[in-house]
């Protein structure tokens, strides 16, 4: 997955694992680095169902 800016690079600043239960976002593990490749990569796992909450920040 891909990220852009009009005005600059886009990172990911942070993934979430987690769940909406009864309209209410119900947050999981927190991803690292590690696992998204020190903000480069987000991961959706292939025939997998699942919900990941990302936060992305921007540079120049």
């Amino acid at each position: 997955m891909t990220f852009s800016a009009d005005d600059g690079i886009v990172g990911i600043e942070s993934i979430r694992e987690g769940a909406y239960e009864d309209g209410e976002w119900n947050p999981g593990r927190r991803l690292n680095g590690d696992q998204s490749h020190q903000g480069r990569h987000l991961r959706l796992p292939p025939e997998e169902y699942g919900v990941q909450r990302v936060r992305l920040y921007r540079y120049s």
